[in-house]
């Protein structure tokens, strides 16, 4: 059985700056159950461009 934690601020999902930045100016904070679920931990090291 896999054990899991449950995340409790948005630069625990591993977001790169600027985008934890902008949250921080929105006020968000903690994710939804369902943001913590579909944003990876690992966004930040993918390969893809998501910004630009």
């Amino acid at each position: 059985m896999t054990s899991t934690k449950t995340l409790t601020h948005f630069n625990e999902l591993g977001l790169i700056a600027p985008l934890l930045a902008r949250l921080v100016e929105l006020d968000y904070q903690v994710p939804t159950p369902i943001q913590a679920k579909a944003i990876p931990k690992d966004f930040s090291r993918t390969r893809f461009n998501w910004w630009g």
